[in-house]
C-alpha cells in the first residue's frame, strides 16, 4: 500500500506535468519567487483507515481513501480560466500511478477560492477536494 508521502509526490508530479507551472506541497508562502502565480498547491486534508483496525502493537493497514485539497492560482482572470480548462482535462483521467499501484480519484466540486486575508496572489484561484483510493 502506498504511503501518504508517495501519494503526495505522485500528485505533485502529475500536476507539474499537467500545468507546466510551479507545484507546491502545502499552501504557497507568498513572497517567495518560486511560489508566485501561476501555481498549484497540494495539501493533505485527511484519511480514513481501511482494513482491520486495532489499537496496540498492530499498525493500521492501509491509508485508503485519502483526501487532498488542490488550489490553482493564476495571475489574472484569463490565466485562471486557462488553468481551469487544463484542470478539467486532467480530471477526466480519473486515476494515476503511485509507486506502481493504481490510485483512482474523485473530485467534489471545483469552487472559486475566496481569500481570507486579501492577498493579491489569491485573487484568481479555484480549489477542490480530491479523494484518492488505492486499488
Amino acid at each position: 500500500m502506498a504511503s501518504l508521502r508517495q501519494i503526495l509526490n505522485a500528485l505533485a508530479d502529475e500536476l507539474v506535468n499537467t500545468f507546466d507551472c510551479n507545484v507546491v506541497k502545502g499552501f504557497p508562502a507568498w513572497g517567495r519567487p518560486a511560489q508566485d502565480p501561476p501555481v498549484v498547491a497540494v495539501l493533505f486534508a485527511g484519511w480514513e483507515p481501511s482494513g482491520p483496525q486495532r489499537i496496540g502493537a498492530s499498525a493500521l493497514q492501509g491509508i485508503s481513501p485519502s483526501t487532498w485539497q488542490i488550489y490553482v492560482f493564476g495571475r489574472n482572470e484569463v490565466e485562471l480560466l486557462d488553468l481551469a480548462d487544463t484542470l478539467m482535462a486532467w480530471l477526466a483521467k480519473t486515476e494515476i500511478s503511485v509507486n506502481g499501484e493504481t490510485a483512482a480519484f474523485q473530485v467534489f466540486g471545483v469552487s472559486r477560492y475566496e481569500s481570507q486575508v486579501g492577498v493579491q496572489q489569491e485573487l484568481y484561484g479555484v480549489y477542490f477536494n480530491l479523494n484518492v483510493t488505492m486499488r
